[in-house]
C-alpha cells in the first residue's frame, strides 16, 4: 500500500501537468455552469410534507389498483397525446428515460411531427448530443440531403464513446425528415446538444463514474489524461442546465429534452447517503431549470422498474387495462406512493412518487422493453485504437480489432 500511494500521486501530478492547457479552456466552461445554480433554492415537496402523507406500494390491494384503473379511463390520455399537450403549454418538457431503450426511441421519433405541428416544438435537446456539436447538428437537419458519415461522426462525439445506439441517432434523421416537408421560410426543427466533451474511457480507467472499471493498475495510466474532465464532471448537470437556458430558453424557442432520469427530476434533489444518513442533496438539471424558469419547465418519466413496487403497481393496472397512457402524478391515486426499498426513497420517510415524476408516460411492462440496436460499425478503427482497454474492461474480454468490438457490443443489447 505505501508504494501504491506515491505512484498515484505521481499520476495525479503526470496528469495535471499534460492537461494544464485544457485546463485553461475548461475555466470558462466552469465559470458558465455555475450561473445555472439559482442564488436561493425554494425547497423541494417533501421537505415539508409529513411521513403520514406517504403510502408504501406495498400495501396497496386489488381495490386500489381497480381505482386507479378508472382514474385512468377517466383522466388518462394516450402517450402521444399526454406529450403533445404538456410540450404545447412549457416551453421545456424534459423526458426522463432510462438509456437504450428500443420503445422509449421509437415513440420520441414517431411522435417528432406531431410536436412540431401541434405543440410548436422546433427543437429537440439530447444527452446523447454534445453542445460543441450544435452547429453541424444544424447543418446536418436542414440541409438538402441527409449525411449519414457526418451522423455517424457526430455519434462518436459523446463522451462516453459507448452511445452506439441507433435509436437516438434515428432522430437526426427523423428532424432531417420532418423539415424537408417545411417551407424554406418557415421555421425549422434543429437538435441542440447537451452535453460537453469529456473523456469518459480514461475516467472509467481510473475506477471513477457509473462505468469505474476495475482494471489492471498499469491501465489506469491511459487514464490520466482525464484528470482535468473531474472537476467538470462534477458540475455536468449545471453544464447541461446552461446549455439549455442558452440554446433554447433564451432563444425563445419551445423544446423537448431527453436525458437520462436521474438528470430529469424537477421536484427532487438526489441524496448523498453515508452509513444511512443524508449528508447532503443534490441538484440535478432538471432541478436547477425548474428553480430558475418554474412553471416553464416539465418534466415526464418514461415507464421503467426503477421504482420498485410503485412501478410494479402501476403496470398491474395498466396491464389489465391493455393500452398505453400518460398522466399528470399530482393528485392522482399513485400521488403519494413510494417503496422504502428503493434508493430514491431510502433514508427520507416523506419522498414519494410525485417528488420523482411530475407527468408519466407507461408504454409497455418492463419486461416487454428491449434494448435498443447498436450501430454495426459505431465503434471505429481509430476508436478501438484509442480506447481499447476501455471496450475490453466494458465487455469483459480480450478484443483484436474495432468489428469484434462491435459484434461484441450488438450481442450485448440484444
Amino acid at each position: 500500500m505505501r508504494r501504491i500511494i506515491p505512484v498515484l500521486f505521481i499520476l495525479l501530478f503526470a496528469g495535471l501537468a499534460l492537461s494544464v492547457p485544457n485546463i485553461f479552456k475548461k475555466v470558462g466552461l466552469y465559470t458558465d455552469a455555475n450561473r445555472a445554480v439559482p442564488e436561493s433554492f425554494t425547497p423541494p415537496p417533501y421537505t415539508s410534507r409529513s411521513s403520514s402523507m406517504v403510502t408504501e406500494a406495498a400495501s396497496q390491494d386489488t381495490t386500489e389498483i381497480i381505482r386507479f384503473q378508472k382514474w385512468l379511463d377517466a383522466k388518462g390520455s394516450t402517450p402521444s397525446d399526454y406529450l403533445v399537450k404538456v410540450a404545447g403549454s412549457h416551453q421545456i418538457t424534459i423526458l426522463g428515460e432510462r438509456h437504450e431503450i428500443r420503445e422509449n426511441l421509437e415513440f420520441l421519433n414517431q411522435i417528432i411531427p406531431r410536436l412540431y405541428y401541434q405543440s410548436h416544438v422546433t427543437c429537440i435537446a439530447m444527452e446523447s448530443c454534445v453542445a460543441e456539436d450544435n452547429e453541424r447538428l444544424r447543418k446536418l437537419v436542414t440541409a438538402p440531403v441527409f449525411d449519414r458519415r457526418l451522423a455517424l461522426d457526430i455519434a462518436r462525439s459523446q463522451g462516453w464513446k459507448t452511445w452506439g445506439w441507433k435509436g437516438y441517432w434515428d432522430v437526426l434523421e427523423t428532424v432531417w425528415r420532418v423539415n424537408q416537408e417545411i417551407p424554406d421560410k418557415q421555421q425549422k426543427i434543429i437538435v441542440v446538444g447537451i452535453d460537453f466533451i469529456w473523456d469518459g474511457p480514461s475516467f472509467a480507467l481510473l475506477g471513477l463514474g457509473d462505468e469505474g472499471l476495475n482494471v489492471p493498475f498499469w491501465q489506469k495510466f491511459k487514464g490520466i489524461s482525464a484528470i482535468d474532465d473531474i472537476i467538470l464532471l462534477s458540475k455536468r448537470d449545471e453544464i447541461m442546465a446552461r446549455n439549455i437556458e442558452k440554446n433554447i430558453l433564451q432563444k425563445g424557442a419551445r423544446a423537448v429534452v431527453l436525458v437520462g432520469a436521474n438528470h430529469s427530476f424537477i421536484n427532487y434533489r438526489q441524496a448523498v447517503v453515508r452509513n444511512g444518513k443524508v449528508l447532503k442533496e443534490w441538484s440535478r438539471m432538471g432541478f436547477l431549470l425548474h428553480q430558475r424558469h418554474g412553471n416553464d419547465i416539465y418534466q415526464i418519466l418514461l415507464h421503467d422498474s426503477s421504482d420498485g413496487l410503485v412501478s410494479r403497481f402501476i403496470e398491474n393496472a395498466c396491464r389489465e387495462r391493455n393500452e398505453p397512457v400518460g398522466f399528470d402524478v399530482l393528485s392522482s391515486p399513485v400521488e403519494f406512493l413510494r417503496d422504502s426499498k428503493v434508493s430514491r426513497y431510502r433514508n427520507r420517510p416523506a419522498v414519494c412518487f410525485s417528488d420523482i415524476a411530475a407527468g408519466y408516460i407507461f408504454l409497455k411492462p418492463s419486461m416487454e422493453l428491449h434494448r435498443c440496436q447498436w450501430i454495426d460499425n459505431y465503434i471505429s478503427k481509430k476508436m478501438f485504437a484509442a480506447y481499447r482497454h476501455y471496450y475490453e474492461g466494458i465487455c469483459k474480454q480480450r478484443l483484436q480489432n474495432a468489428e469484434e468490438a462491435n459484434r461484441v457490443f450488438a450481442k450485448s443489447k440484444q
